[in-house]
């Protein structure tokens, strides 16, 4: 047999042969992802109103002092930027940072002329 009649036959079996599609793994109960602003900031701590919320039901979320990279991630995201946050369930009713993702940058300048300045 030569080579290039190997490589047609392997090719022609590689184009017979079902793909797996990697499924994204699914979400457990007590894991939650939300997209909003993030409207303030401390040391282990985040203040976030999601999508679709009023500014009173704004929440304060925490994260372990002992996360590092978690924490400098946070630090270097401006207040009024548009994030993605994933949070665990620490404790009954208590949700805590396992992950943070910049989706919009804002400024003072482009939340003033939106209109959409909360602080």
């Amino acid at each position: 047999m030569s080579i290039g009649l190997i490589t047609t036959v392997a090719a022609n079996l590689l184009a017979l042969t079902p793909l797996k599609l990697v499924q994204p793994l699914p979400m457990k109960k007590d894991m939650q992802v939300l997209q909003g602003i993030l409207t303030a900031k401390g040391p282990d701590w985040l203040e976030f109103l999601a999508d679709g919320e009023d500014l009173e039901k704004m929440q304060r979320y925490f994260w372990p002092k002992d996360d590092k990279q978690l924490t400098a991630r946070i630090q270097a995201i401006p207040v009024n930027s548009r994030v993605e946050i994933r949070l665990i369930l620490a404790q009954p009713g208590r949700w805590k940072v396992v992950d943070i993702q910049l989706l919009e940058r804002k400024t003072l300048r482009s939340s003033m002329s939106s209109g959409a300045y909360l602080r």
